[in-house]
């Protein structure tokens, strides 16, 4: 199941940021789509902790599991923190806050502590 509709703009691991040009770990990926496109859950869980900053705009943790997932640069947050949700649920909608080239999706996963 996918989490979201989009294309792959930026890969995990090292590359040269797209705003900084700096060359710099990137913890996760990004997936360029529309503003408001639907985020579905990646399994059975709860949300965590609902942020938002300069850098990654109004962002999403949940957990899944003993595995965290977090979404950045959201435009809606659609559940609150504390509620569960189930496979497939939508859980937000992406967008372009924070510090970003455009529309998209930057998404984390974390499993035993390490960013995978």
């Amino acid at each position: 199941m996918r989490i979201i509709e989009g294309k792959l703009t930026s890969p995990f691991g090292m590359r040269v940021h797209p705003i900084t040009k700096n060359k710099s770990f990137h913890n996760g990926i990004d997936i360029a789509c529309p503003i408001g496109t639907p985020i579905l859950a990646p399994g059975n869980g709860k949300v965590e902790q609902i942020l938002s900053n300069e850098i990654g705009g109004l962002q999403m943790i949940i957990s899944v599991s003993n595995e965290r997932y977090g979404f950045a640069h959201l435009s809606e947050c659609t559940l609150n923190e504390g509620d569960a949700f189930i496979l497939g649920e939508k859980i937000a909608l992406s967008g372009n806050s924070g510090r970003t080239s455009g529309p998209h999706l930057h998404f984390t996963h974390k499993s035993g502590g390490k960013w995978v």
